[in-house]
């Protein structure tokens, strides 16, 4: 079951809405009865699709799994009838759950479309674009600032845009620090490879765009790079910095 099918994304709303209502203090008891009677069928729609997940991203799979089973067992239980509690609940496990669950479905896209890369010729100004967009797109947990600094002419990268524009949204806001400066974006190209390279750091000269930054789970930096190594692309760390390296024309 593909993650993008429309079960899985009402899914993915019934844990959603039911986190909103377990923060509301007025929420009305048959309609929390209700929605907590689709949890379970949820769970199990999720469950099933990554149960699918493709074999090399164990780790995705085997932590989507863990937290389905876990929401699945804190709700077979009674849930607090009390307005304090249920806050307390929503707080402390139902959101955070919900939110685990809808980026794991985010990498889980990423690798399902690694599985059958499509390379085209495009230009960096173009992904680079592209990337914005798609970080728009997403769920995010917080906006940066992001400055770029194209240090060359433009050039031709041959790659998917699709998984390429993912794993530079995903360097983005792993190279994040909540506390720290804002976040540069920086390129260069040779005759067979053009870098992108995101890294902390305040360049007030540069163009800059508010970017969002999505949430980051345990196995969102080996998907990237995974999903980046089965699209011909490299996804390493330098320091605080994350390198991409692309193939060129």
């Amino acid at each position: 079951m593909s993650i993008n099918s429309g079960r899985v994304r009402d899914a993915l709303a019934t844990i959603r809405n039911f986190d909103t209502l377990m923060r509301s203090s007025s929420v009305d008891k048959a309609l929390l009865a209700s929605v907590l009677s689709e949890i379970g069928t949820a769970c199990s729609t999720l469950r099933d699709a990554f149960l699918q997940t493709p074999a090399t991203y164990e780790k995705l799979a085997a932590f989507a799994l863990r937290r389905i089973d876990e929401l699945d067992q804190v709700l077979t239980q009674t849930v607090p009838t009390t307005t304090a509690e249920r806050i307390a609940l929503g707080d402390g496990f139902i959101g955070k759950a919900s939110a685990d669950l809808s980026a794991a479905a985010e990498l889980l896209d990423l690798a399902e479309r690694s599985q059958s890369p499509a390379p085209i010729e495009l230009s960096l100004a173009m992904l680079a674009r592209e990337s914005l967009q798609m970080a728009l797109a997403l769920r995010a947990e917080a906006t940066a600032d992001v400055h770029v600094s194209a240090n060359i002419p433009d050039t031709v990268v041959v790659c998917d845009p699709q998984i390429a524009s993912r794993v530079i949204a995903l360097a983005v806001s792993i190279a994040y620090r909540p506390t720290g400066s804002s976040l540069l974006v920086t390129t260069e190209a040779s005759d067979q490879r053009a870098i992108v390279r995101v890294e902390p750091r305040d360049e007030p000269a540069s163009p800059r765009v508010a970017m969002r930054i999505q949430r980051l789970i345990e196995p969102t930096e080996d998907v990237a790079k995974r999903a980046a190594a089965a699209a011909g692309i490299d996804l390493r760390r330098d320091g605080d910095a994350i390198v991409i390296t692309l193939p060129t024309q």
